[in-house]
């Protein structure tokens, strides 16, 4: 039978809401640390709406004037996506 332990639950929900972010620079504060994750979270967010959105598929460039122009035209394009969210009140 499936029971579910109660002081488990209560000493587990304490931690929500919290988490551990470790870093190997010293020179960071806290704050910093705390606010690049959140920005690498953020931009995973919009790479994986970007997939979606724009249907963005693999591309194998070679050479280095299209591998720039790629990341150009994807870094472009998310951030017409934030614009359009900012403006429309969306995230």
């Amino acid at each position: 039978m499936l029971e579910i332990d109660r002081g488990k639950l209560r000493q587990e929900a304490k931690l929500d809401g919290k988490y551990l972010i470790s870093t190997s620079d010293d020179y960071l504060s806290a704050e910093d640390v705390v606010l690049g994750y959140e920005q690498l979270h953020e931009i995973e967010r919009l790479n994986r709406g970007l997939k979606h959105t724009v249907d963005v598929r693999r591309g194998y460039h070679r050479r280095e004037d299209r591998i720039r122009s790629h990341v150009q035209l994807c870094w472009l394009a998310l951030l017409l996506i934030r614009l359009i969210e900012e403006r429309t009140q969306q995230t």
